[in-house]
C-alpha cells in the first residue's frame, strides 16, 4: 500500500471515529434524558396511586389546570413510562453499535498502523 492511499485510509478513519463518537456522545445524552423521564413519570405514577380514589386530580395543560379523573391521569403515566422505556431500549442498542463501529474503527487504524510500521 502506498503512503498516499494509507494516508487518505487514516484520515478516513480518524473522520469516521470523531463522527461515531459525537453520536455516541449524543445518543447518551438523550438516554440519561429518557430515563430521567421515565423515573419521573414512575414516581408521579406511584404518588397517584397511593392517593384515595375520590381525591381531584388536575392535569397541566400550557398555563391551566384541567380537571382529570385519577384512572385517566393513572393510565397516561403508565403510556409515559412504556414510551420512555421502549425509547431507552432503542437508543441503548444505538450506543451499542455505535460503541462497536468505533471499537472497529481504532482496530483498523491500529492494523494499518502496524502495517506500515513493518513496511
Amino acid at each position: 500500500m502506498d503512503s498516499n492511499t494509507a494516508s487518505n485510509l487514516l484520515q478516513t478513519l480518524q473522520t469516521k471515529i470523531i463522527s461515531g463518537q459525537q453520536q455516541l456522545s449524543a445518543v447518551r445524552a438523550q438516554t440519561q434524558i429518557q430515563e430521567r423521564e421515565k423515573r419521573r413519570n414512575e414516581l408521579t405514577l406511584k404518588e397517584i396511586e397511593s392517593l384515595p380514589s375520590n381525591v381531584t386530580t388536575y392535569k397541566a395543560i400550557g398555563k391551566m389546570f384541567l380537571q382529570v379523573e385519577q384512572k385517566d391521569v393513572t393510565k397516561e403515566l403508565k403510556g409515559n413510562v412504556a414510551d420512555a422505556g421502549e425509547v431507552a431500549k432503542g437508543l441503548e442498542k444505538k450506543q451499542k453499535f455505535l460503541e462497536r463501529e468505533i471499537t472497529d474503527c481504532n482496530n483498523s487504524l491500529k492494523d494499518i498502523l502496524h502495517y506500515s510500521k513493518q513496511t
